[in-house]
């Protein structure tokens, strides 16, 4: 009995005309597809007088001879499903057989679902299909061709599919299909529904109005491509199952029931095809085995394989080796391979097309990667990625899920990943976000960008937060961003793109190992080192030498409560003396009053150097300027320069130290403005800084140093205390030869540090004594008559 709104398909002529245990079909198929066609056309008219939608009902297993086409919104009600029903390995489902079944021919779509927008004035959005496995006729295998048309269902309208099996069509189980706005698929809803060795992919969303739907308590197994694949911008996917999807085509060997028995002597029924170097593997076993002998059908080869076969189907694996960036590949065998066919090589990411074959030597149609060498790696010719078939997207040759629209924000609950090799491979490239579930982290495409969180919290690809509050946008990302190889936990900027800081492990320098890093956009922009467990004070790989692990500051550090460095005291350390330029940079490194440099080593002969005068240190050369408003200088060249730069402007009138404030092009602002002017081009120099030793090694007296910047060339008379102190600096630019007057004490010693560019004569009063040359120092000693020098001149570099 057939219930009110119910439409029978049976009472229109159709007849159960296809066994799905053995693929059988006893006609044609062509009254079955008429008889459906009547029985929507009858149920579309029964709706539409009753204002409702109506059911057509299938019970049974029917071959249909073409696309079963919805015109209008229907109810399609069938009477139970199974994932598939194949009487070969390793499924042997003889348990049940489908309530309803529609099998379709190969080449053909099973049922298209049509929208006003793709060409007709035919929608039947919002309809339903239930209950029923929807297949291609016969039985899928490996290396099997599926063809290159035809999808399990196409739809390019809402529906809702509840408990539908789409087995082994050549493209698609299922097809959410609203490319070039040919429909809105939105919303749509897919209830324990499974896509299952399908040519291409399992669930494929693709198109604008391809978006919020609802995949739940779905599988994906063993397509040939991706199990889910989205291409729109997002859809909830909720506890599905991906396994076996992505698989390749192994390249079984030609010959029938070509099998392989014993071990570790092989005999093979047939070895037509086979020989010597070539790479097989045995149905069952995870090893690869290469031939190395063959004789009539005993074959050896390369090791005992890991368990004794008997008739065990035997598959063609092929290796070669390839230098990176190139597009030749000298193979292990070429047999079974033919131009045109894509290939995927172990360790290398893409897939490739073979251009030409020649002896064992096979050309690419695109080269490798620069700097990927590979030797002897396997190469996996794919079942799918034929040019007939054009792949929409540059992807992976297939896995379990893919996401790779970079406006898909695709959200995975409680899914799961599951199978081995290619197989167990997802390409999450987007801002995808997945939350529990079971996901391999080696399961995980490199590129992938999804937020992934089980297990308490994991990361596969970074969690990437932005916002544009306040004066500049800020962006924070936790894990590495796309494009960094370094190993880093949290990436932040504010405004320019280049204006980023972050927390990294540190391993780009073997002396810096072991260390947390927070670092600036450049690699000499270091602030701060932390140590990890590893640098445990034992010297080894770049730990710290035996010491106790500590903070490590490689620029120094402020001190200070002002919100300006300028106002706060910096303390750094060097080698011999204050650095002339900031770390990894030509620019000038400016120095305050009051900052510290330690001294490193102590062949420097003192603790350090503390600045009394601020300046900048360093040389510029070949910087011109003007000065036609006082405060703003024009320049040459302002590459050199930087905000807080001392400059020494050498025109006349123009006096003392100018600190830049601003730079724009090349006009330069500076402080103090003063009241000059000078509209002729002059010299542009830094102002050099002024350091007073401190802390002599083995004397800590702090008078034992001096130092006076000297801007005139009238003679330095020393000072009594002055002329206690044993190290004597003069810097400054005094504009010509200029004379250091020493006290008359014989056997006085002074190490006199010449820091100007003028030439100083260091002497008693009326003597001669010493002349050095600027930029020059040297030991000098009291005769008894007058000042003589006691050692060669040494140049400073401070």
């Amino acid at each position: 009995m057939t219930l009110p709104g119910w439409y029978d398909v049976a009472d229109f002529g159709a007849i159960q005309n296809y066994n799905p245990r053995t693929g059988q079909i006893s006609d044609n198929g062509t009254a079955n597809l008429a008889a459906f066609q009547a029985a929507l056309v009858a149920a579309a008219a029964g709706a539409s007088s009753a204002n409702k939608m109506a059911t057509v009902y299938a019970n049974g297993h029917y071959y249909l001879s073409g696309t079963l086409a919805l015109s209008k919104s229907v109810t399609l009600q069938g009477n139970g499903t199974v994932k598939q029903i194949t009487p070969i390995p390793p499924y042997y489902d003889y348990r049940s057989t489908p309530g309803t079944v529609l099998a379709f021919p190969a080449e053909t779509t099973g049922i298209l679902v049509h929208s006003t927008l793709d060409g007709g004035s035919a929608s039947a959005e919002y309809s339903c299909i239930r209950d029923m496995q929807i297949r291609r006729v016969g039985t899928p295998t490996p290396s099997a061709e599926l063809g290159t048309a035809g999808h399990g269902i196409h739809t390019k309208n809402v529906i809702f599919v509840q408990n539908v099996t789409c087995y082994g069509f050549a493209l698609h189980g299922f097809y959410i299909d609203s490319t070039s706005r040919s429909g809105i698929c939105d919303g749509s809803r897919f209830d324990n529904c499974n896509a299952c060795e399908n040519g291409a992919d399992g669930f494929h969303f693709e198109g604008i109005d391809s978006q919020v739907c609802l995949i739940s308590c779905c599988t994906a197994l063993n397509n040939r491509r991706w199990g889910y694949y989205s291409c729109s911008f997002g859809n909830c996917f909720v506890a599905c199952t991906g396994q076996g999807n992505g698989q390749t085509d192994n390249g079984t060997i030609p010959g029938t029931g070509k099998t392989m028995s014993g071990n570790p002597g092989m005999t093979v029924t047939d070895t037509t095809g086979l020989a010597v170097y070539d790479w097989i593997k045995i149905a069952s076993m995870p090893e690869v085995y290469q031939i190395i002998d063959i004789a009539d059908h005993a074959v050896t080869l390369s090791a005992p394989a890991s368990a004794t076969v008997n008739n065990a189907p035997i598959y063609q694996y092929w290796k070669g080796t390839i230098t990176g960036g190139d597009v030749k590949l000298l193979m292990s065998s070429v047999y079974g391979l033919s131009v045109n066919d894509w290939v995927t090589i172990d360790t290398i990411d893409g897939i490739y097309r073979i251009s030409d074959i020649s002896d064992r030597n096979i050309t690419l149609a695109q080269p490798t990667p620069p700097g990927t060498n590979v030797t002897m790696r396997k190469i996996e010719k794919l079942a799918l990625g034929r040019p007939s078939l054009e792949l929409p997207h540059d992807v992976h040759a297939g896995g379990n899920y893919c996401v790779l629209n970079p406006s898909d924000t695709s959200v995975f609950i409680g899914c799961w990943n599951e199978g081995e090799g290619g197989a167990d491979y997802n390409r999450l490239a987007q801002a995808a976000t997945i939350i529990g579930g079971g996901w391999h982290t080696n399961a995980i495409s490199p590129d992938s960008r999804a937020f992934l969180q089980y297990a308490n919290i994991a990361r596969i690809a970074p969690y990437r937060f932005s916002h544009s509050r306040g004066t500049l946008p800020i962006e924070s990302t936790l894990g590495t961003p796309v494009g960094l190889n370094d190993m880093v936990a949290f990436h932040w900027r504010a405004g320019q793109t280049d204006n980023w800081q972050r927390m990294q492990y540190y391993t780009a320098n073997v002396s810096a190992r072991y260390w947390w890093c927070i670092r600036g956009n450049s690699e000499y922009k270091h602030m701060l080192r932390f140590p990890d467990k590893n640098a445990d004070g034992t010297g080894k790989d770049g730990s710290p030498d035996g010491r106790a692990p500590a903070p490590w500051a490689p620029n120094g550090l402020f001190l200070g409560d002002s919100g300006s460095t300028e106002k706060n005291i910096r303390i750094l350390c060097a080698k011999d003396g204050p650095p002339l330029t900031q770390r990894g940079s030509a620019n000038g490194q400016t120095y305050e009053a009051g900052d510290t440099i330690f001294a490193r080593e102590a062949a420097s002969g003192r603790e350090g150097w503390k600045c009394t005068e601020a300046g900048t240190n360093g040389t510029l050369s070949g910087v011109l300027g003007a000065v036609s408003v006082a405060g703003t200088l024009v320049v040459n060249n302002a590459a050199g320069l930087c905000v807080g730069h001392r400059l020494k402007l050498t025109a006349g009138g123009i006096n003392g130290a100018k600190k830049i404030t601003g730079i724009e092009a090349n006009k330069v602002t500076y402080e103090p403005p003063g009241t000059e002017s000078h509209e002729s081009s002059f010299a542009v120099a830094y102002w050099r800084p002024s350091f007073q030793e401190f802390g002599k090694l083995g004397d800590l007296n702090l008078r034992k140093s001096f130092s006076i910047t000297k801007n005139n060339a009238t003679d330095l008379k020393l000072t009594e205390e002055q002329g206690a102190c044993e190290i004597v600096k003069v810097g400054g630019n005094p504009g010509g030869p200029y004379s250091v007057i020493g006290p008359d004490i014989p056997d006085k010693e002074f190490t006199f540090i010449n820091r100007t560019s003028s030439q100083a004569t260091f002497k008693k009063t009326g003597g001669t004594g010493v002349v050095v040359p600027g930029h020059m120092g040297t030991k000098i000693w009291h005769n008894g008559t007058d000042y003589e020098q006691t050692c060669p001149n040494f140049p400073t570099t401070y």
